[in-house]
């Protein structure tokens, strides 16, 4: 049956953008310390591994302990991801905040609350933008622009091959997708084990994505397949980048790569073989 392919390229956005935010965002921030000065290829497979490894972990301990639901896998991040921060902060935090909420209530009473708020709101963001324009990946894409926009042109390629039947077609094509969404329903209300089968641990990765996100499970079922091969395809280019000397010799690595997998498995269905892409 013929849908909306406009719908599904929104849907297909909505949840790479909850990815990036779970493997990339959340770990560039809470690790912000650690990775400062560090190179692109460290950094990429630290955020995927770790947070593979944390949530994997995370969603399995809850489960044994039998108390994993939305509210305790929330709850466990906040606690692990706000010691690590403490961890590698100036041990100031606190004090910071007393200095705030004196400042607020100080202003409040000279009734300059709204002023205040204003003016440190105007503050944080010119020191956002300061920090944002003083990244080296601006000078990086300056310098390697033409390499950028051919990687960026095969990852959009892979992302589209990879959902193109998606986009013509509102079913699953012969494939297993149903049984893996069947185990993560089951992970979702509490089962650990559903038919004596401990989760994959690209399912305890999508649980944490529809727990946070409350996004459909088939909806995020629909897409995982073709962001875990472009993180794949990010990795072998990463790899390369450390192997070759030539400029564009990781470029051509990874177009090769791309064309030569069988792609009418990896149309059909959720591709397991990019499933354990922190492994490999």
């Amino acid at each position: 049956m013929i849908v909306d392919t406009g719908a599904y390229v929104i849907s297909l956005v909505q949840v790479f953008i909850a990815f990036i935010i779970r493997d990339f965002l959340i770990p560039l921030f809470v690790w912000n310390k650690h990775l400062k000065g560090r190179t692109w290829g460290y950094r990429f497979w630290f955020c995927v591994i770790t947070q593979a490894a944390l949530q994997i972990n995370l969603v399995l301990l809850l489960g044994i302990l039998n108390i994993c639901n939305r509210w305790t896998v929330i709850g466990s991040n906040l606690v692990v991801y706000l010691l690590i921060i403490w961890n590698y902060s100036d041990k100031k935090g606190l004090s910071r905040i007393k200095s705030f909420v004196g400042s607020l209530w100080s202003a409040y009473k000279e009734e300059m609350l709204f002023r205040y708020i204003w003016q440190s709101l105007t503050d944080w963001l010119k020191k956002m933008y300061r920090s944002i324009s003083s990244w080296t990946i601006w000078e990086h894409f300056k310098q390697h622009w033409l390499e950028m926009i051919l990687l960026a042109g095969i990852i959009i390629y892979n992302g589209w091959f990879f959902t193109h039947n998606v986009m013509h077609y509102h079913s699953y094509q012969a494939s297993d997708i149903p049984v893996h969404q069947s185990w993560i329903y089951e992970l979702e209300q509490g089962t650990l084990f559903p038919d004596g089968i401990y989760p994959f641990g690209m399912h305890a990765m999508i649980y944490f994505i529809r727990v946070i996100f409350g996004y459909n499970l088939r909806e995020i079922l629909l897409y995982a397949g073709s962001y875990q091969f472009i993180i794949l395809i990010l990795g072998v280019y990463f790899l390369a980048k450390e192997i070759f000397t030539g400029k564009y010799t990781p470029i051509a690595v990874i177009l090769i790569t791309s064309l030569m997998l069988n792609q009418g498995r990896y149309a059909a269905s959720l591709p397991q073989e990019a499933g354990m892409f922190a492994v490999v």
